[in-house]
C-alpha cells in the first residue's frame, strides 16, 4: 500500500515571536563563542576584526580570554585600540590562558613605561593577587613567569613566599611547592618560609594520604621526598 503524496504544504509563518527571536540570538551567540574557541575559525574572525567587519562584545571578549584565543584578542585590540581590564586578567589566570595573560601584561607594560602606572590601581591590585591564584590552582609555569619573567617587577609586591607555599600545599599542589622552594633557594625570601614549608609538608601529607586520591598517592609521595631533599640541601 502506498500513501498519497501531499500536494499542499502549510505556509511558513514569517512572524518571529519575541521568544523565538531571543532563542535565535542565543544560538548565534553560542555559535560565535564556539568559533572563538577554535583556532581554524579564530583566524577568520581575526581577519574580520582587522577589516572592521566585526566587533566583539564584552561577553565575546570574556569567552576569548577563557579559551586562550590570543589571535582574536590581538586583532580586536588593534582594530579598536583597546585593552583588557583587570577582571579579564584574573580570568586568564583562573583558566590558565597563559598566552593571553602574557600578551595583555606585556602590552599594558609597554604603554606605561613612562607613566609609572598612574591611575591603574585595579591592575596593580590584580598583579598583587595573581601569584596567589596561580599557586592555588597549581599553574607552575605561569607562576614561574610571574616570579622570574620579563615582567617580574610588576608582581614583586605580591604575596610573600610563605603565603604562596601555604596556598600551594593546602591545595595539594606539590610540584608548585617544590618550584617555590627551588626558586626561593636562588635568592628570594626563602629563609623566612623554610619552617612554614616543613610544617606544611608534615601536616598536609597526612591529610592527603588519608584522602581518596589513592591513584596519585605514589607521585605525591615522590614529590614530597623531593621537597624534603631540597630542604635538607638548603639547610646544609
Amino acid at each position: 500500500m502506498t500513501l498519497p503524496l501531499r500536494t499542499q504544504t502549510r505556509p511558513r509563518s514569517t512572524v518571529v515571536s519575541p521568544i523565538g527571536s531571543l532563542i535565535c540570538k542565543r544560538r548565534r551567540e553560542a555559535l560565535l563563542h564556539r568559533k572563538i574557541a577554535r583556532d581554524e575559525v579564530g583566524a577568520v574572525i581575526s581577519q574580520l576584526l582587522e577589516d572592521g567587519k566585526a566587533r566583539l562584545t564584552t561577553k565575546d571578549l570574556t569567552h576569548a580570554v577563557a579559551n586562550n584565543s590570543i589571535g582574536v584578542l590581538r586583532a580586536h585590540a588593534e582594530s579598536v585600540d583597546s585593552e583588557l581590564d583587570s577582571d579579564h586578567l584574573m580570568l586568564a589566570v583562573e583558566r590558565n590562558s597563559f598566552a593571553v595573560l602574557r600578551w595583555a601584561v606585556q602590552r599594558k607594560a609597554a604603554h606605561h613605561v613612562a607613566t609609572e602606572w598612574e591611575g591603574e590601581e585595579e591592575w596593580l591590585e590584580a598583579f598583587r593577587h595573581m601569584p596567589l591564584l596561580a599557586a592555588r590552582l597549581g599553574y607552575t609555569g605561569m607562576l614561574e613567569w610571574m616570579l622570574s619573567g620579563e615582567c617580574k617587577e610588576l608582581f614583586d609586591e605580591g604575596f610573600p613566599d610563605h603565603c604562596l607555599c601555604e596556598e600551594a600545599a593546602s591545595c595539594g599542589n606539590w610540584n608548585t611547592l617544590l618550584f617555590l622552594i627551588e626558586h626561593g633557594a636562588k635568592g628570594m625570601r626563602f629563609a623566612d618560609c623554610r619552617k612554614t614549608v616543613s610544617r606544611l609538608v608534615d601536616e598536609h601529607s597526612l591529610r592527603l594520604e588519608r584522602s581518596l586520591m589513592l591513584l596519585e598517592s605514589r607521585s605525591m609521595r615522590r614529590v614530597r621526598e623531593e621537597i624534603r631533599t631540597a630542604l635538607e640541601a638548603y639547610d646544609s
